[in-house]
């Protein structure tokens, strides 16, 4: 039972403030009327931010798990300004992140955590106050509160496989499945998974900064399976433009999107990174790209973001809309490309890497009959598969011109085929999958991931 703060004679809090944290981390008995409440400090100084938003955001947590949410944690009146508000709330911010921890495993760090953002978004609106820019502010020794919640969840284990075998890494389309038919491993689940989202959620609508901090930090925890739940929601990606008018309805919310992903059902583009247990330098992309051919020909640019060996990677399709020059030759608007470069905050490599992309698994299993030339009907041989050496000669860096690198469609034999709707490239609904194989090394042989 938590009882309102009666304050003393001399007592300068006003009427209407909170229980202090004290009162509230005891037990739930009626506390006595002797006892003196602590008041908040509203504008903690910088060298005593540390130690005093850690104890208020203890006092806070413990009083969460009392169960009662009809308080806020704060109570604010009107004779404390904004900026005293603003200034509180960044101290729970801080105490909230400084207490994560890796080991945290039965999520009631994560539910008192999300009591606290919840109570602090409420007083926020009360008190005219933009909680998704306090959010979003590098309040917390550099970086945003959600940099630091993705940063400290347990470094994931990441899905492998070896990489040599009878059949080519990615030469046959049992590879290419396997990643999205096996129920996912859980590394996107665990400790932080839920305050992640709830500050994704609070955080909306987020600014270019802020997507940065994200990418940053999945990147530096190599969570790939995490990023790709991120990257599939309303909040982080929102699908707009052609895309909205394609697939007709909106992204999902940034929770909502986490149990239709969890049944492996995306609403858009998906990818899934594997390391290589053999070879520290290798790794592969499985992706799957529906309506690719239309999105292609109306909207002209696909790209994929994925998490691996401690880089962000960004492999695009995309439609040239200038003349422009590609392993040098000359390239008319129009031409449908490959590219494959890393993003901001990644450190230089060299890449040898290939797109990789079989025949449709649904022509393989059932292939249509077609008439041939004398008036009999045959069956359709199997197209060769798609094969795109995409390589670096200098080591790539992030940056417009120093960490891309791009290759047209029709390298390949069969690479022009993309173009074409309806064709065996594409599932029955028009999508595409494949597989990109990367070895970060100067490239040498033919072989990418052998």
């Amino acid at each position: 039972m938590i009882m309102d703060k009666v304050p003393l004679p001399e007592d300068p809090t006003p009427e209407d403030a909170p229980p202090s944290y004290d009162s509230l981390g005891g037990s739930s008995s009626a506390a006595g009327p002797e006892e003196k409440p602590k008041s908040v400090t509203d504008e903690p100084s910088s060298g005593s931010r540390s130690t005093g938003s850690l104890s208020n955001a203890n006092g806070v947590l413990k009083a969460s798990r009392l169960k009662s949410k009809s308080w806020l944690p704060f109570g604010l009146g009107a004779t404390r300004t904004g900026r005293q508000v603003r200034a509180t709330i960044l101290n729970l911010l801080h105490g909230i992140i400084t207490q994560l921890s890796e080991d945290e495993t039965d999520g009631k760090a994560d539910e008192n955590a999300i009591g606290v953002l919840e109570s602090c978004a409420d007083t926020s609106i009360v008190h005219d106050i933009s909680f998704s820019s306090l959010l979003q502010e590098k309040s917390i020794e550099g970086h945003t509160p959600i940099y630091w919640a993705i940063l400290k969840r347990p470094t994931p284990r990441h899905s492998t496989r070896r990489s040599h075998s009878k059949s080519r890494a990615a030469g046959s389309s049992s590879s290419i499945y396997t990643a999205f038919d096996e129920e996912a491993d859980g590394t996107s689940r665990g400790p932080g998974r839920a305050l992640v989202f709830n500050l994704l959620k609070f955080s909306a609508p987020l600014t270019e900064a802020t997507k940065s901090e994200i990418r940053l930090a999945c990147m530096l925890n190599s969570d790939d399976a995490l990023f790709q739940c991120i990257r599939s929601t309303a909040v982080f990606a929102p699908v707009v433009g052609t895309d909205q008018i394609l697939f007709g309805a909106g992204m999902l919310g940034a929770v909502d999107a986490l149990s239709e992903l969890a049944r492996g059902i995306g609403s858009k583009d998906r990818v899934r990174a594997v390391h290589m247990t053999d070879d520290d330098t290798a790794l592969a992309a499985h992706f799957e790209v529906p309506l690719f051919q239309k999105r292609m020909s109306v909207g002209g640019r696909i790209p994929l973001d994925f998490v691996g060996k401690g880089r962000i990677f960004r492999l695009t399709f995309l439609v040239s809309t200038s003349y422009e020059v590609v392993s040098g030759k000359m390239l008319e608007p129009g031409t449908w490309l490959v590219s494959l470069e890393i993003l901001e905050g990644s450190p230089p490599t060299w890449i040898d890497s290939r797109v990789v992309i079989p025949e449709s698994r649904d022509t393989l299993s059932s292939p249509p009959d077609t008439p041939s030339a004398s008036g009999f009907r045959s069956k359709a041989k199997a197209k060769p598969t798609i094969s795109l050496r995409l390589k670096s000669s200098m080591q790539l860096t992030p940056g417009k011109h120093t960490g891309i690198i791009q290759t047209t469609l029709d390298d390949s034999l069969m690479g022009s085929n993309l173009m074409l709707a309806g064709a065996r490239y594409f599932t029955a609904d028009g999508t595409l999958h494949g597989v990109l194989e990367i070895r970060l090394v100067k490239a040498e042989t033919d072989c990418v991931i052998c």
